[in-house]
């Protein structure tokens, strides 16, 4: 029999958001800013500070996690709308705003940093930015930063489209065995692992499009969805045995066998994902009221795109406060920006 007294608000969700965008900017920053970290003894032999932390924040799989915990979470929350047009308007509410607010800011320091400004390829990336093609960068901004003024936007273009087909499902999956979604998983996650294999079929232009679809990436957001459809028998479960995801998750993180989609490893990723799901549950407590994950993936690469052009790389200093300015922004954002926007959603 189902649990009808669990209650499903009561989670640290909020920790989990922050925790993977700040996994995002970590990797990141070691990655764009080349600092030198100390060495801190393990083993009796020497690991830089940096990999130490890096190796614990690859659990957290900051994208993946993003993409899981959207599935699960609007699943539940669609069935709060009676139409399609309350759902449309509140998740448009929910990405745009803070977008604009971070494209202008991003604009600003493009129009300040980078001379001379090609005005027709600016203007063009303003409405890319601001629309759904973040991904696109024109070759007069390559020169900028690390070659994308803000290339972790990509990911809205793929959650848009997520929005866009997920009021559809819950129509068509309501009611379907759990043998059918599990069935559906299998195959996405075959066409996840399959987008490697797809490029020696299709023209250049038309799989670098491809890659940024949805296609490959709804395997993770239908395991989120699966939960949730299925959350009165699964949840509790899951969060009974948290364990049994997060041993297969560390036995995982060693093992040299994974079957990759688009960078992210499946199997680590269905036990790291279940794990952290089942924690956020069991341990409610943790949960953190201020939820800026969203901006910090907006601001943090334009900070360090900044940081780059003032010549700062390699520069621990500009290294932390790199990651106190997006904070700030970030916190900014969502104070000034987002709970106000949030006011004019509809309930």
């Amino acid at each position: 029999m189902a649990d009808t007294t669990f209650d499903y608000k009561k989670n640290s969700i909020n920790t989990l958001r922050l925790l993977a965008a700040f996994q995002v900017m970590w990797g990141h920053l070691v990655e764009h800013l080349e600092v030198s970290f100390p060495t801190c003894v393990c083993g009796g032999g020497g690991i830089t500070v940096d990999k130490v932390v890096s190796w614990g924040l690859y659990f957290f799989l900051g994208v993946p996690l993003f993409f899981f915990l959207s599935g699960f979470l609007i699943w539940i929350a669609i069935d709060r709308y009676n139409n399609m047009r309350g759902y449309y308007i509140n998740r448009f509410l929910r990405i745009y705003p803070e977008l604009w607010t971070g494209v202008i800011v991003e604009i600003i320091c493009i129009a300040v940093l980078v001379t001379p400004i090609n005005w027709r390829d600016l203007i063009l990336f303003i409405g890319s930015q601001a629309t759904v093609l973040q991904f696109w960068t024109p070759e007069s901004l390559r020169s900028f930063g690390v070659g994308t003024p803000n290339g972790s936007l990509w990911t809205i273009c793929v959650m848009i489209q997520f929005y866009f087909v997920i009021y559809p499902l819950k129509r068509i999956c309501r009611g379907k065995k759990i043998s059918f979604w599990i069935t559906i998983e299998i195959i996405l996650m075959g066409v996840g692992a399959a987008t490697k294999y797809v490029e020696f079929f299709l023209p250049e232009v038309v799989y670098k499009l491809y890659c940024q679809t949805i296609i490959q990436y709804m395997w993770i957001f239908w395991l989120g969805m699966m939960i949730a459809e299925f959350k009165e028998y699964i949840l509790p479960k899951l969060i009974k045995f948290w364990y049994i995801p997060a041993v297969g998750a560390i036995m995982m993180r060693f093992s040299p066998f994974d079957v990759w989609a688009r960078g992210f490893p499946i199997i680590l990723s269905c036990f790291c994902l279940t794990a952290l799901l089942s924690l956020a549950y069991k341990l409610p407590f943790l949960k953190i009221k201020t939820d800026v994950s969203y901006a910090l993936f907006i601001y943090h690469m334009i900070v360090v795109n900044v940081i780059i052009e003032l010549g700062f790389i390699g520069n621990m200093a500009a290294f932390i406060c790199c990651i106190v300015i997006s904070i700030t922004f970030a916190l900014l954002s969502t104070i000034l920006i987002g709970r106000n926007v949030a006011k004019l959603k509809i309930q």
